[in-house]
Parts: structure tokens; C-alpha cells; sequence
């Protein structure tokens, strides 16, 4: 008699963009010591296109990259459609990112990312990714 398999989902596929390759690299095998399946960029270009993004669990995204603010590339992927949760890693937001931030629903998480906080972040959103956009927290 074989005993019933159990279902066990399959991990959440973050996106990691952050042009500091140190910083990169270390939130790369910090997230995959955590279980996830992490896909990292140097920059925006290097993105896929959309539809290869949209089955991404949530994105990680530096504010401060060059050639385009993540800002302004969270604005291009929800105009493609793609409504996975985000979360902007920044260091002391304006009250501009601040309300942009919101209106893209993207969690601010200050740098340095101290402890646990970009995982509590990240646990949380992806807990409620079948939710509706709300308020940009800062963690």
C-alpha cells in the first residue's frame, strides 16, 4: 500500500534586481538559503520580456539603478499586466517615492537590510499575493 503524496507547493520565483553585484550576490544566496528560487539582474535591461515575468512571486527592485529608477520600471511592468507583489529597496524615501510607491503597490523596505525584515516583507506579501493593490508600507 503506497502512502498518499503530499502536496507541497513549489517555491516562489523572486525577481532580483539591484545593480550593486556585492549586494546582489549576497540577497541571491541569502533567498535561496530561505527556499526560494531567485532570478537576479543586473540591470533592467536584462529583464525578460513581460510575459516571462508573470508568474514571478514578487520582485525585489533597488530604487537607485542606472539608466532607469525601479520606480519607473514597476510602473512598466504593471502597465504590461504584471500585478505580482514588489518591493522597493531604497535608502531614506522621499515623500514622492513614498506616494509612487503606493500608487504601484510596492512595499518599501529601507536599506541597509538589517535582519530579518526583507523576509518578513516578503513572507507577508506573498501570503497575501491574491490580494488587491493597498498602501506602500517602509519597513
Amino acid at each position: 500500500m503506497s502512502s498518499p503524496s503530499l502536496a507541497i507547493p513549489s517555491p516562489a520565483t523572486i525577481v532580483l534586481l539591484d545593480d550593486d553585484d556585492a549586494l546582489r550576490e549576497a540577497m541571491t544566496f541569502a533567498l535561496e538559503a530561505q527556499g526560494f528560487r531567485v532570478r537576479a539582474y543586473a540591470r533592467p535591461g536584462l529583464l525578460p520580456k513581460a510575459a516571462d515575468l508573470a508568474a514571478t512571486g514578487c520582485f525585489v527592485i533597488d530604487q537607485l539603478m542606472p539608466g532607469e529608477t525601479g520606480l519607473t520600471l514597476l510602473h512598466r511592468l504593471r502597465a504590461a499586466g504584471i500585478a505580482s507583489p514588489a518591493i522597493l529597496i531604497t535608502t531614506g524615501p522621499s515623500s514622492e517615492i513614498q506616494l509612487a510607491a503606493a500608487r504601484l503597490a510596492a512595499t518599501i523596505v529601507e536599506k541597509p537590510l538589517l535582519g530579518e525584515r526583507l523576509f518578513n516583507v516578503l513572507g507577508r506579501l506573498l501570503a497575501r499575493r491574491d490580494g488587491g493593490p493597498g498602501e506602500a508600507q517602509i519597513h
